[in-house]
């Protein structure tokens, strides 16, 4: 090794870690002692601890501790020892590596692992493959198995569904985590991938060593192959809630603290909604309101969505809020209802993970018919991102929703390229333009273009009408509105309101100026 200069790649026999007695931190040292950027998580211990031992520097073979580290960006597992040492009188833990290797295949399970699965993805960039599915598999409650079973049993069952996958796919399997599999299905078609997907489906119910969650997703055109992934990933998490509401029985199995955090949440009443008027450019009177969700704390502090709502759509479990929000939305337009107030339409926003719930349109339906609430008081708002989901199955939802009478809006239109393949999938009651084109349209006239033809082409489109998000000043409203957009919200309006004083704002006394003008 040239003098001065750290090793880029690991052998046996170099340290991994010097760390205090009660030290966790885990880092990469060379054999000369220097810090290398790459850190580690600690996966498994497997044999009993070594004792410990102050008289000598090191313990003997009997007394070390041996276990595995994973490597990020490696992409391989490494084992490692670890052993018991003083220096200068005191004691340290010393951890060096053992047996490293630059494999490409998981030694317990024959698979590819995940170094050879990023660069797959690497291949996959290149290529442009536009016809392929993506299977995942997550073995159910892998380390519980481990826990209560011990690590045998929970290897036999890696080793088992890796058998399964390799029997029923001629691609290439992936250990992508630690109870984790892969699948890129590129050589047979999409009936063949479907197919196969439900037979491993009947798998897991037939056979009890196969018990596991599946995420299987279709990708047709232009891709984003880590967006599918990640999309693939969102199906199995709601496959394995929906397997849970079939299956009450089976407790908190698929439940995690996250998930029970968030149903206490709803229990208590912590989700408030919040009012934010949508108003006709043309008229200057209140033509809907989008519903936005607020987090209320024990202490009465009220917390915005972007605190919270990005770890439940990331864990798969926003569609409980999003559900329990349109309850909310509901209830209160029974309220108005019987009062005699007219809101008009109100929106609710709807996550991907949400739409590919199963069943969900019959549960939206069996929300408004709980409250007596005509569906085309209802717009369901979706952003782009539902354009991952395969074509005939997004239109097919699309169109269910709204033969029930659900209006259906697109939103933060222009945020991305794929908005315009969205748009040949199905028939919106409502495009928003997404705030970013309407900060720009004062100064730039690329922006300005963009919006025109924008609105002109959703006119074109037989769209209902379109809606301008953050509009927060005269110049910006005067623009859309010569532009023929119909409803503008931001806070040149007003902003999101608590329900009583929404009511007051723009129901009450819209209410009292028409009895006035009756009189």
């Amino acid at each position: 090794m040239p003098e001065g200069k750290a090793s880029s790649k690991m052998t046996s026999g170099d340290v991994v870690c010097i760390s205090e007695w009660d030290g966790s931190e885990i880092y990469y040292l060379n054999q000369e002692g220097e810090k290398i950027e790459e850190r580690f998580r600690l996966t498994e211990m497997v044999s009993a601890p070594y004792q410990k031992n102050t008289k000598n520097e090191t313990t003997s073979a009997s007394e070390h501790y041996e276990f595995e580290i994973y490597s990020e960006s490696l992409g391989i597992p490494i084992a490692v020892q670890e052993m018991a040492i003083t220096l200068d009188g005191k004691k340290y833990r010393l951890t060096i590596a053992r047996d490293i290797s630059f494999q490409q295949h998981d030694d317990l399970t024959g698979t590819f692992n995940r170094k050879k699965y990023v660069q797959k993805i690497a291949e996959i960039k290149v290529s442009n493959e536009k016809n392929f599915g993506i299977l995942i598999v997550d073995i159910d409650n892998l380390r519980r198995i481990n826990r209560d079973f011990g690590r045998l049993w929970g290897d036999s069952m890696l080793k088992y569904t890796a058998n399964v996958l390799q029997n029923a796919f001629s691609d290439p399997v992936y250990r992508t985590g630690e109870d984790e599999f892969l699948v890129f299905a590129q050589s047979i078609t999409k009936e063949e991938f479907r197919e196969q997907e439900q037979r491993l489906l009947e798998q897991t119910v037939e056979d009890e060593q196969f018990q596991v969650s599946i995420g299987a997703t279709w990708h047709s055109g232009q891709v984003d192959i880590e967006e599918q992934i990640l999309n693939t990933g969102d199906r199995l998490r709601v496959n394995k809630l929906n397997a849970h509401k079939k299956n009450p029985g089976s407790g908190n199995k698929f439940r995690g603290k996250l998930t029970e955090k968030l149903l206490k949440d709803i229990a208590d009443d912590r989700f408030l909604v919040y009012l934010q008027p949508q108003i006709d450019l043309q008229t200057e009177k209140i033509g809907g309101a989008e519903a936005l969700v607020r987090y209320r704390t024990k202490e009465g502090k009220i917390v915005p969505p972007i605190d919270f709502v990005g770890k439940y759509e990331s864990e798969g479990i926003i569609n409980y809020m999003d559900l329990h929000m349109l309850e909310k939305v509901c209830k209160l337009l029974h309220k108005w209802q019987s009062q005699g107030l007219n809101p008009g339409n109100v929106s609710v926003n709807f996550s991907r993970v949400t739409m590919m719930v199963s069943g969900i349109v019959k549960q939206v339906c069996e929300i408004c018919n709980k409250y007596r609430i005509d569906p085309s008081l209802i717009t369901i708002e979706v952003t782009e991102s539902i354009g991952l989901l395969e074509r005939q199955e997004l239109r097919a939802l699309l169109e269910n929703l709204q033969r029930e009478g659900f209006r259906i809006s697109l939103d933060d239109f222009g945020s991305r390229y794929s908005d315009l393949a969205i748009l040949s999938i199905g028939n919106f009651n409502e495009i928003k333009l997404d705030k970013s084109l309407v900060d720009q349209i004062e100064s730039k006239s690329k922006a300005r273009t963009i919006a025109a033809y924008v609105l002109q082409m959703c006119m074109g489109l037989e769209t209902s009408h379109t809606v301008a998000e953050g509009i927060e000043n005269i110049s910006q409203k005067a623009i859309l509105k010569r532009f023929g957009c119909k409803l503008g919200q931001g806070y040149l309006f007003d902003r999101p309101l608590p329900v009583a004083e929404f009511e007051q704002k723009y129901l009450l006394s819209a209410k009292e100026e028409t009895h006035e003008c009756r009189e």
